[in-house]
């Protein structure tokens, strides 16, 4: 596992050093200041965290929390950290607006140049039965008597709660701010009521999103 960690690093040192090719190259144009240039990534990786490997069948952080990095032309945004909540989802609506497009903003992507905060953002596994083989493997590697549940869907809002629900419909709860590795289950402290609340907040945002599936990023 060691040699996969240092492959990935070298992978992302790679990446790294074409980013900053790109970027030296740029800065010498004179279309620097007018030009957007946006640093982001699909998913992340797992490492053994919480008997994960790979990208497949997971909704934890190590997966779904990606960077993201904007240089907006000129003084169009504040320098600094933005803290909001966002989802990659969002970079839609943001580049139609700095390209001042006529073409019609999904109500599921935020532009990010509007002062609105999201409350929630959601991430979803389109279909686990499309990973069939990866789905036997973590069967057959689970604890004898430990079932594996592939995670449905995924929703984080914008105080840190963060929800997963399994597609045996248990959930699982994870208090970001103070636990960013979800490494404390919250649902076995919570009582029978707040589960239930849990599970209807859920429903109701797989209704109003129709079942994104984008990585969120903070």
């Amino acid at each position: 596992m060691e040699v996969y960690r240092k492959l990935y690093d070298d992978e992302l040192y790679y990446v790294d050093s074409v980013i900053n090719r790109l970027w030296v190259s740029l800065k010498e144009s004179p279309l620097f200041d007018d030009t957007i240039f946006i640093i982001t990534s699909d998913h992340g990786e797992h490492f053994g965290e919480k008997g994960h490997f790979g990208h497949e069948l997971s909704l934890y952080n190590d997966l779904i929390w990606v960077p993201l990095l904007i240089k907006f032309p000129g003084d169009l945004v504040k320098h600094g950290v933005d803290d909001r909540l966002v989802s990659l989802n969002d970079l839609y609506s943001t580049i139609l607006d700095l390209a001042d497009s006529p073409l019609p903003r999904p109500f599921t992507s935020k532009s990010l140049l509007d002062q609105e905060h999201r409350e929630v953002v959601l991430s979803q596994i389109v279909n686990p039965d499309i990973w069939r083989g990866s789905l036997q493997s973590k069967r057959e590697t689970h604890p004898k008597g430990v079932g594996f549940s592939p995670p449905v869907i995924c929703a984080i809002n914008s105080k840190g709660l963060k929800l997963i629900e399994n597609k045996d419909s248990s959930l699982e709860a994870y208090d970001l701010l103070r636990d960013p590795e979800e490494h404390h289950d919250l649902t076995s402290d919570l009582p029978h009521d707040a589960l239930e609340g849990m599970k209807y907040f859920m429903g109701i945002q797989k209704e109003e999103s129709g079942f994104l599936d984008v990585p969120c990023s903070n």
